[in-house]
């Protein structure tokens, strides 16, 4: 059966923006499902979400080919989470994390002699694959990793093992780069993951290195199939070539001590929000700028979908930014045996930041800052 017949026209086109060639579009089994109890089904969902419409379909395979129990879906009107971001992609509810394993990368596994590439998004890894470089999908950052237990705190901890798909590879004496998207550097989470994965990788005995996707022409974010389309595979292999050894992220963030000062808990959290770029004020309320999706029908004002407006940021994006531009930790223990530990943002200083930043942020950098007018930004 034709790509034609079994996705809708929106799907094909999202497949062919990641460069991919209707041949390795069938090769990977993409399809879409327009009856969104089905694929509520394929999800694990106790009900379905009819509102998101249809989804692309995106089955896993087993090393042997052989299908999976397990497929990931794109939904057209995908969902919001707790930040207020949209989940682009959803994977089976309850399921343990896959590796997505492409027609041609499947054949190098058993081969330590053959590199490997891994990167997050299928897409991604399909476009590569298409192009010959062995390549393996995971679904997030950390979808190499299997689940870990959780302390008292909710914090997970123990070992890091690969997953069983990652697991049953050949890694001894094998070189294995890491290619996430250009802005690692902005992201020490993103970071942190990459490292994380080297270290069990290089514990497994390969040779790991980082691949160093640049960024768009304009500065934008690019992944590895946005590469591909824009400087060839040609390039790609120099960059491989180039790749180096990844190496430990260096936390610079400032640490606060979160006890019961909480005016200096919140004041000192709120100067490390400058670094936020995305946080301003406006109006009386900490927004961000989003934009807006065609079923966007918050405002009397209807705009074209794409648009940019002004939100308030929920309180989970803000805890989100706090973790991002500080290190939160406590003081755990009695006299030598105390430590600091970290800790997650408390509902306490969600809302007295959001409240601090209000009425008395003064940005480090200047006037501009967290200050900065939205109708500026929006111009």
């Amino acid at each position: 059966m034709s790509t034609r017949t079994t996705l809708l026209p929106q799907h094909l086109e999202d497949l062919r923006r990641s460069g991919l060639s209707d041949q390795q579009i069938e090769s990977c089994g993409f399809r879409s499902e327009a009856d969104p109890a089905k694929w509520s089904k394929l999800l694990n969902w106790k009900s379905a979400r009819k509102e998101a419409g249809a989804v692309l379909c995106i089955p896993f395979f087993g090393a042997n080919g052989n299908p999976l129990d397990y497929i990931r879906v794109k939904p057209d009107k995908p969902r919001k989470g707790k930040d207020g971001k949209p989940i682009k992609y959803e994977s089976p509810k309850g399921a343990a994390n896959r590796a997505y394993l492409l027609p041609m990368t499947r054949a190098a596994l058993a081969d330590p002699s053959m590199p490997l590439l891994i990167t997050e998004g299928e897409k991604k890894a399909a476009k590569a694959d298409q192009e010959g470089f062995a390549c393996i999908g995971l679904v997030g950052v950390y979808g190499w990793q299997k689940a870990r237990p959780k302390n008292a705190d909710g914090k997970s901890e123990g070992q890091r093992e690969l997953i069983p798909d990652l697991a049953a590879i050949t890694w001894n004496g094998r070189r294995v780069l890491i290619g996430y998207d250009s802005d690692i550097i902005d992201k020490p989470p993103v970071a942190w993951a990459q490292w994380h994965l080297a270290e069990v990788l290089t514990k497994a005995g390969a040779v790991v290195l980082a691949v160093r996707i640049p960024p768009g022409a304009d500065g934008a974010k690019q992944g590895l199939d946005d590469f591909l389309i824009a400087a060839g595979p040609d390039a790609l292999k120099r960059l491989l070539d180039e790749a180096t050894p990844a190496t430990k992220p260096v936390d610079d963030r400032p640490v606060i001590v979160v006890d019961h000062e909480e005016h200096r808990v919140n004041r000192e959290a709120v100067l490390a929000l400058a670094s936020e770029p995305t946080l301003y004020q406006r109006g009386g309320m900490l927004v961000h700028i989003v934009e807006t999706e065609a079923d966007d029908n918050d405002t009397v004002i209807r705009r074209p979908p794409g648009s940019a407006v002004v939100r308030e940021v929920p309180p989970a994006m803000l805890r989100e930014s706090l973790t991002r531009c500080a290190q939160l930790k406590q003081w755990r223990g009695t006299d030598e045996k105390a430590e600091l530990v970290p800790v997650h943002p408390s509902e306490w200083l969600v809302s007295g930041v959001h409240k601090v930043a209000l009425r008395a942020f003064v940005p480090p950098s200047g006037p501009r800052g967290m200050s900065l007018s939205c109708s500026e930004v929006l111009s």
